[in-house]
């Protein structure tokens, strides 16, 4: 806490002077500190990684790191099926109490390792990009940066184009992050259980919700892009958010003075043509995805240092892996050889299924709960399969989607690594966020199925890009001056350039849907960059009239490279 305060004492000291002094430079050194500020352990890993991966001389120390990340790996796989299971107790309490006592002795066998590399022990944290440095190797003519600083008594917005940089103050963070809390909620909330005595009070709730979100929506982005507003014109935005704003969907703030005008059923941008019925006219804010492709990153130093570890890297050689559809239950039917229930089944209709489990955290509850397959898992995983020559992709379904697969298989053989399976967060140990694969074998045994954030800080890949298809994986814990933990950076550190993961429990059939425009986006005839097809596949879900909702398209953000 000292650490950070210190630098937020720093960069508002570096304000005050720019304040006095506008051409000093004041504020391109706000702006490095700032970027030494964000994430300075990803930063820090990501250079280890381009130096070497995390190795000792010393057989023993191997052997000992080794051993316990297995057992580390059999312990969550325990407490998962105890959680499942809804047991409580004393042995519940027991696998807690090993779990922590084995990662804090992986944390001092980590730092023993590092003590015993010269090569390791020699590094030390890369001086954070200067202004000419971020204009040069980040930004070009088409691209933007806009990195929040949010303080104790004003927060600080830089907005860096390739020309020029431009410093904000705005309201202080107990001011903006209680605005974006509940834009945030009312937003996700859409899908949460709730009970409705009929269909009429299920209407007015969502309409009452709709209200809220649309009221913190423009509260919100007037906070943080009306200083701003005449610079963002239709760039891509690079966004370096901090605390709270981590959990924005920037893609689904409406722009700032930007509206819509919703005309008998068509959509028009700008002013209305006065040649267009005016009947049943209706304003709507217009969303920041509808003129710009949406990045978030960690720190822009992160991304630089990103792409200088890729730049000699040999292109992977196929195509397409997919991970979908595990098998999570001994009664599953594929375990009885009777067929898939069609996705068309009244069974899977009946609610709307989100790819999602529970959070694991201080007041999670020992009950019982079901882990529910994911039928349009299987569709999206061959729906984008199929835009994939044979020879160039790998399908790991049902028993295949296992844990086996992510970490011993051939995940490094392609450009693309994708999951369509259910997330689970750990808010105690953010490194035990995980996805769920396969929990039982072809004869109904249990299988470790458990993949969490530490497996993926442990694989070598050569991707392009992860996508997450799963509940909340962009979310982990926010440790002050470091940034948000999570998968998401576990897969920048295995290698990959670009991370897309969720913010919220995602909509299982909408999720699917909108993979299949993002993947035919990027593999299709058009082949574009995943940043313009992930916006492009947005813009699809929301002009459908069934899944127009931010919820259903939101969600999903794009982390690094673009």
């Amino acid at each position: 806490m000292f650490e950070r305060d210190s630098y937020a004492l720093r960069m508002d000291i570096l304000l005050h002077l720019h304040e006095r002094e506008r051409t000093a430079g004041h504020d391109a050194s706000t702006l490095q500190a700032s970027e030494f500020a964000h994430s300075r352990s990803l930063v820090q890993m990501l250079n280890e990684q381009s130096q070497a991966k995390l190795t000792t001389s010393d057989p023993a120390h191997t052997k000992r790191l080794n051993d316990l990340r297995q057992h580390i790996a059999t312990l969550t796989n325990e407490q998962l099926r105890l959680r499942i299971s809804g047991t409580a107790g004393t042995l519940r309490e027991t696998v807690q109490r090993n779990l922590a006592t084995a990662l804090a002795e992986m944390d001092q066998v980590t730092m023993e390792i590092r003590d015993s590399n010269p090569r390791l022990a020699a590094l030390t944290l890369p001086e954070p990009l200067k202004l000419c440095e971020m204009q040069k190797q980040i930004l070009d003519r088409d691209t933007i940066l806009l990195e929040y600083a949010p303080g104790e008594e004003r927060s600080s917005l830089f907005v860096v184009s390739a020309d020029a940089l431009h410093t904000f103050s705005l309201p202080s963070r107990k001011v903006i992050e209680p605005v974006a809390r509940q834009f945030y909620e009312t937003l996700s909330r859409r899908q949460q259980p709730k009970a409705f005595a009929n269909v009429a009070e299920k209407q007015t709730w969502l309409r009452s919700n709709n209200l809220a979100a649309e009221k913190a929506g423009d509260q919100l982005s007037a906070l943080l892009f009306k200083p701003a507003a005449s610079l963002l014109s239709d760039k891509r935005l690079l966004i370096v958010a901090d605390g709270l704003l981590h959990f924005v969907p920037f893609a689904a703030l409406p722009s700032p003075g930007g509206e819509e005008l919703r005309v008998s059923g068509s959509e028009f941008r700008g002013k209305r043509n006065k040649s267009q019925p005016t009947t049943r006219a209706t304003q709507n804010s217009k969303p920041l995805i509808v003129d710009h492709e949406i990045v978030s990153l960690p720190s822009a130093s992160t991304l630089a240092l990103m792409r200088r570890e890729s730049a000699g890297r040999k292109p992977a050689p196929k195509t397409l892996v997919v991970l979908a559809d595990p098998v999570f239950d001994a009664h599953d039917e594929r375990l009885t050889l009777r067929p898939p229930h069609p996705f068309t089944d009244a069974t899977t209709r009946t609610v709307e299924l989100t790819r999602q489990l529970r959070t694991f955290g201080d007041k999670d509850e020992a009950r019982n709960f079901l882990i529910p397959r994911l039928p349009a898992s299987r569709v999206e995983a061959e729906t984008i399969l199929g835009l994939v020559p044979s020879d160039e992709r790998k399908a790991a379904l049902d028993f295949d989607a296992s844990y086996q697969t992510a970490t011993q298989g051939d995940l490094d053989q392609y450009r693309f690594v994708h999951f369509a399976t259910h997330g689970l967060l750990d808010e105690i140990h953010p490194e035990l966020s995980g996805l769920l694969l396969t929990q039982v074998n072809r004869q109904g045994g249990t299988e470790n199925g458990y993949f969490t954030t530490l497996d993926a800080f442990n694989l070598k890949l050569n991707a392009e890009l992860v996508v997450l298809s799963e509940c909340r994986t962009a979310l982990g814990k926010e440790i002050k001056g470091e940034g948000l933990m999570g998968l998401t950076r576990g897969f920048m550190y295995a290698g990959a350039k670009r991370v897309m993961a969720s913010l919220w429990q995602v909509n299982d059939e909408a999720t699917a849907e909108l993979m299949e425009h993002f993947y035919q986006g990027m593999l299709g005839e058009k082949k574009l960059l995943p940043a313009a097809a992930l916006r492009a596949a947005q813009l699809e879900m929301r002009k459908d009239k069934k899944w127009s909702s931010p919820y259903y398209w939101a969600a999903f953000t794009l982390q690094g490279e673009w």
